[in-house]
């Protein structure tokens, strides 16, 4: 107990740049996940660190674009981004549970943009039934 009765109360959050986190003395476990997937694009970053903010199963997430040579091509202008467009990317996600399996961190990095998903052009009216 340290002065005015309050515990003394030590967490070792992140042990090495390996990964490795320890709660309470004991080990956590991290586990990564690869696929493919559709993400409808948030908001994106063009200066940053490349972190765009992506919907995935109707959350917010955040995600590292890590595909290079495709952020490159859209730095340079070779295509464009508009609202309501999705990504179709292989992606890596990596959670961090403690000990007691409690989630802990969760990382999410896009590594290769496969393909822009457009949504479907909104049809004109015919002349005749233009307000």
């Amino acid at each position: 107990m340290a002065k005015g009765g309050v515990p003394n109360i030590k967490i070792a959050l992140a042990e090495s740049p390996r990964h490795k986190v320890r709660v309470m003395g004991q080990a956590a476990k991290t586990i990564t996940n690869n696929g493919n997937e559709l993400f409808k694009i948030r908001s994106l970053d063009l200066l940053g660190d490349t972190q765009w903010t992506v919907i995935r199963n109707n959350r917010l997430v955040k995600a590292a674009i890590l595909h290079r040579g495709w952020l490159s091509d859209y730095h340079a202008r070779k295509f464009s981004i508009l609202p309501g467009d999705a990504l179709w990317c292989a992606f890596q996600e990596t959670i961090t549970y403690d000990a007691e399996g409690n989630e802990i961190k969760r990382s999410l990095a896009i590594v290769e943009v496969k393909e822009i998903i457009r949504p479907p052009e909104q049809l004109k009216l015919p002349p005749d039934m233009e307000p």
